[in-house]
């Protein structure tokens, strides 16, 4: 669901951008009709996030401790996962909207960070202090059991267990609604805005390109 949900969000938001009447179920057609290059980007991509990297080293520290020679190695990954991160950034623009292949979209991408670098910096630096997306899910993710454990137990001693559950489950999914809704408006700032810059930024490109011409 995920590589056709952001394929056609990114499609939606690139043909509002340029003044297009469109459906929000055209969307769905743009994510299926990218999905396997979509999934194959997102697939490769997924080795280098922010859980894998602290699941390869959580395995790490289990099993070999903390040694030096590990943390900078660890160290090492980590920067080397957020800098591939920060050059494909455009990749999935490039997959939806100019038909890129996976090797291609990912060469174009790092030619507009290249090329535009300050601006794309400036971009992922507002982006990151704005939204804090990362920081807000983990709350929710720990807040949420938390918080039905709670009223169950509050409930359970108090009044009915049948009552107790009943309310802690309404409990539960307000609030898990709440946090969903939270997540995807945060998700479609971030893709808009990115979609946006990259209109923008390749807008320029493909002007420069004719000046050369």
């Amino acid at each position: 669901l995920p590589p056709i949900f952001e394929g056609g969000l990114i499609g939606l938001v690139a043909a509002h951008y340029r003044g297009k009447e469109i459906q929000s179920g055209d969307g769905v057609q743009i994510g299926l009709h990218h999905f396997f290059k979509m999934f194959e980007f997102q697939l490769a991509l997924s080795a280098f996030s922010i859980l894998a990297i602290f699941t390869d080293i959580s395995f790490g520290v289990r099993h070999l401790g903390t040694p030096f020679w590990l943390l900078i190695i660890f160290g090492v990954f980590f920067l080397a996962s957020f800098l591939l991160r920060f050059f494909v950034i455009y990749a999935e623009n490039f997959i939806v909207l100019e038909s890129a292949g996976f090797t291609e979209s990912i060469l174009k991408s790092a030619k507009l960070v290249i090329s535009n670098f300050g601006k794309t910096l400036l971009i992922f630096l507002l982006l990151l202090l704005i939204s804090i997306r990362t920081i807000i899910n983990v709350l929710l993710i720990f807040l949420i059991p938390l918080l039905i454990v709670f009223v169950l137990n509050f409930f359970v001693g108090t009044v009915a267990l049948t009552l107790g559950i009943i309310l802690a489950t309404i409990a539960g999914t307000i609030v898990l609604l709440f946090a969903v809704y939270l997540s995807g408006i945060l998700h479609v700032f971030t893709t808009a805005a990115w979609t946006i810059t990259f209109l923008s930024l390749d807008h320029q490109r493909v002007e420069n390109l004719l000046k050369k011409e």
